[in-house]
């Protein structure tokens, strides 16, 4: 087909660029969401699949098992990931899990849907800017922990007449009877059995289970509010967790590499009652303030959730 250079040059090109555009990890999930049908090049990093790490073990000999410098090698290859670049343009945002879904443009045969982890961009060239990756960007939760213990409105205003709200969290430290015995924010406090049953949820119990689809797991957890809830999840993969693996394989290890890979890329089983802070749903995580790790920031990956205790129920996932 042949087509005039006017109209190439009113389209909108994957390749080209007349600048460069710094953006956190956030920003470039945003980014990557508004594109619609328009073409773009995004460079990021595969995430490790079984069959990538099956390949890989199968290629892994026991002697490699004892060089530390070629385990080393082995378990950053397990965790980093291959890099990728791909011109492409859009087909879905799954802004819960943190991942999209693109038509790969260059690929060879007839499957041609790829998957975009938002957590890995390193540049997005899009409407003739390219946008980069800018590392040391300040996090959001980072900011919120700076502000925790200020006041939270102008003390000196203070006036008969006005209004205040405020959420309470307690934990169980004796029970006797009908009366509770209860800590909350380091303060003892004793609260009858009746206000526990009907005026507050428990985060650890519940009344039955129900099995749901991931999406729906995480959809309950972004709602949560101020609710404390129990989640159990696993931790990201990283290449001390990996390494400590494979320096204890054994020979029946690497006689199933199959069963060995979905070991080792299986993140150590993570379990916190908290309340929610915020939701990174473009980059599959919330933000949970930890209630009994001493209010620690604990980061939830959305994609391994395995179940969630939220209001009476457990939510499994299936």
């Amino acid at each position: 087909m042949y087509v005039s250079r006017d109209i190439l040059e009113k389209m909108s090109s994957a390749t080209h660029f007349t600048r460069e555009v710094g953006m956190n990890m956030t920003a470039l999930a945003e980014l990557l969401s508004t594109v619609s049908d328009t073409i773009f090049t995004v460079q990021f990093k595969k995430q490790v699949n079984k069959e990538a790490a099956e390949k890989l073990l199968k290629s892994t000999s026991a002697a490699d098992l004892k060089n530390k410098a070629k385990v080393a090698e082995i378990a950053k290859q397990f965790v980093e990931g291959e890099p990728c670049t791909m011109i492409c343009h859009l087909v879905e945002a799954e802004n819960n899990l943190g991942r999209s879904v693109a038509i790969d443009l260059t690929a060879p045969g007839d499957n041609k849907f790829r998957q975009i982890d938002h957590r890995t961009i390193e540049s997005i060239t899009y409407n003739n800017v390219k946008y980069i990756l800018k590392k040391g960007a300040k996090k959001a939760e980072e900011e919120e922990e700076k502000k925790k213990g200020e006041p939270k409105w102008d003390t000196s205003k203070l006036a008969v007449g006005n209004w205040f709200s405020g959420t309470s969290y307690f934990t169980t430290k004796d029970i006797h009877g009908d009366e509770v015995t209860t800590t909350s924010n380091g303060t003892e406090v004793t609260v009858s059995k009746d206000i526990l049953t009907y005026e507050m949820h428990n985060a650890s119990v519940y009344k039955k289970e129900e099995k749901l689809a991931l999406t729906k797991v995480v959809k309950i957890l972004k709602d949560a509010h101020s609710t404390a809830f129990t989640v159990c999840f696993n931790c990201k993969v990283d290449e001390k967790s990996v390494q400590e693996k494979l320096d204890a394989a054994t020979d029946a290890d690497l006689k199933d590499p199959k069963a060995f890979a979905k070991t080792l890329l299986l993140g150590r089983e993570s379990t916190v009652t908290g309340r929610l802070v915020s939701t990174e749903g473009k980059l599959g995580r919330s933000l949970v303030l930890g209630l009994e790790r001493g209010n620690q920031w604990v980061l939830v990956d959305h994609r391994s959730i395995n179940w969630l205790i939220f209001k009476n129920v457990k939510y499994i996932v299936q």
